[in-house]
């Protein structure tokens, strides 16, 4: 949902790659707003409600090769590319100027692993990158507490997929 709850942004496959839909909250037409042929992950919106956080692939190949980019969410615009580095589940914070998100990580049906691919929590702000969470666990998921003050996420540091809640410095 926007941050206003007037529109739902999705993604579907209807015209052959995912891409990226809006519709009013209250059912009606769905309006597409991506076009690439390589199509989009739909992340968060951005708190302005006037731009999305997608994730794309583009100009790179191999694994770990998406990157997040910025989106208009009233029309066909270009992309902004936010960093040339890949991540995934990104979430934009309340005031819109940071970004969490994750590196790594293994499939969630690999309860209990630990080691080189557990997934780390990072946060990008003013143009630096800085690891939140980043031990032999899996963390991830994240997501702001409504301030921005705080993240909460999952991890299985105790065995079990739990929430852990951690203030930002």
């Amino acid at each position: 949902f926007s941050p206003n709850g007037r529109e739902i942004a999705f993604i579907s496959q209807r015209t052959g790659s995912w891409q990226v839909y809006i519709m009013p909250s209250t059912g009606g037409v769905a309006r597409q707003v991506t076009y690439h042929t390589e199509g989009h992950s739909l992340m968060d919106w951005y708190p302005d409600g006037k731009q999305l956080l997608v994730r794309a692939r583009r100009d790179h190949g191999g694994p770990k090769s998406e990157r997040f980019f910025r989106i208009s969410s009233k029309g066909r615009k270009a992309e902004k590319l936010l960093f040339d580095a890949a991540g995934d589940e990104g979430r934009v914070s309340p005031d819109g100027k940071r970004l969490l998100f994750q590196r790594e990580g293994a499939g969630l049906y690999r309860k209990g692993y630990t080691g080189s691919q557990s997934a780390q929590l990072w946060l990008w702000s003013d143009g630096k990158f800085n690891r939140l969470v980043g031990d032999e666990h899996c963390n991830r998921s994240a997501r702001w507490g409504s301030d921005g003050s705080e993240i909460i996420y999952v991890s299985n540091r105790k065995g079990n997929f739990n929430l852990y809640r951690r203030k930002l410095g």
